[in-house]
């Protein structure tokens, strides 16, 4: 299914592409690219090559989740599909507000029951966020305690603390939040897509859906070791105390999606909280801009690569149909 990009959609992109440029041009300037230029090449390369290894590992949790919500509506599908529609949603999610675009992979299984797909990859996105929305708010406990009354954050934090353990439970069990949604039916029953896309919760019993959210576990930690890694081959890091600052940089990056794959955001974000630690500009910018590069620049032109044969071969096939002139 082809996914036609509207001209409200690519004022979309040039905006998040103009506000990366803005806000990565302003850090440089800031920091002054002579530092930054320095800081690469003084890293230590030792520590940079496990977080390129880990990418594959990264890679594995968000394929091992997506092939097991695929297959359970469509078994028959080869993994080889699977994989391919995963590095094309990272691609399509790339360049869309908010990530949206990486729901686009339902549509990329052949012969799929789209709607249903769809609710599957929405439920895989509650995993991975709200287990980011758990380290980031481990993450910024620190930055809350010293910026704020203890009768202040210590009611905001056991809020936010129940709101996610309730929505957990109830992701950890998605033919009950399917028996819930359907309570509203009269809402949405004439829509049959998002009848389709209710009901796909029901093909996800509460052991898979357990064994999904270890895999998203798995993903964030293996992208925070990452993160870890890469500042380390700058300069020293505290493993706990950097760790903390790491997630909640990857909080705000999460909950400021205005700019294309978040570039800029995350690179100011950790400025300010390894800043705390004593850590300089340069090493904390140039670790995040290599974080991008391996773990969301890469497998997007790699799903670009793959979108464009896709492209490629449905051309020659609607040539092939069409036959001579």
């Amino acid at each position: 299914m082809a996914l036609p990009f509207t001209r409200h959609k690519r004022a979309l992109i040039f905006a998040k592409v103009a506000i990366a440029v803005i806000v990565v041009a302003m850090l440089v300037r800031r920091i002054h690219a002579a530092e930054l230029k320095s800081a690469l090449l003084e890293a230590r390369i030792l520590w940079i090559l496990p977080a390129v290894l880990l990418l594959g590992l990264n890679l594995f949790f968000q394929f091992r989740r997506w092939a097991l919500l695929v297959h359970q509506v469509q078994p028959e599908v080869p993994a080889r599909q699977i994989f391919s529609s995963l590095l094309s949603g990272i691609t399509l999610g790339f360049i869309t507000p908010g990530r949206v675009g990486e729901f686009g992979r339902a549509f990329l299984i052949a012969g799929s029951d789209w709607p249903r797909l769809l609710g599957l990859t929405l439920l895989d996105k509650c995993y991975a966020f709200l287990t980011l929305l758990f380290f980031g708010l481990m993450g910024m406990m620190p930055i809350l305690k010293k910026e704020t009354e203890l009768l202040v954050w210590l009611p905001l934090f056991i809020v936010a603390l129940s709101f996610f353990a309730i929505l957990f439970l109830l992701l950890l069990h998605p033919p009950f939040l399917a028996g819930i949604l359907k309570k509203f039916r009269k809402h949405w029953e004439h829509r049959n897509k998002l009848a389709r896309i209710i009901s796909s919760l029901e093909h996800v019993p509460p052991l898979l859906a357990f064994r999904i959210s270890l895999l998203a576990l798995g993903q964030v930690l293996t992208y925070l070791f990452q993160f870890y890694l890469l500042i380390r081959a700058f300069c020293f890091l505290p493993l706990l105390r950097g760790l903390q600052a790491l997630m909640a940089t990857l909080w705000v990056k999460t909950m400021l999606p205005i700019s294309i794959g978040d570039l800029g955001i995350r690179e100011s974000a950790a400025i300010y909280f390894l800043g705390e630690l004593g850590i300089p500009a340069a090493p904390a910018f140039d670790g995040s801009l290599l974080l991008f590069i391996i773990n969301v620049l890469v497998p997007a032109l790699a799903g670009l690569a793959l979108l464009l044969r896709r492209s490629t071969a449905r051309k020659a096939r609607s040539i092939s149909l069409r036959g001579p002139a």
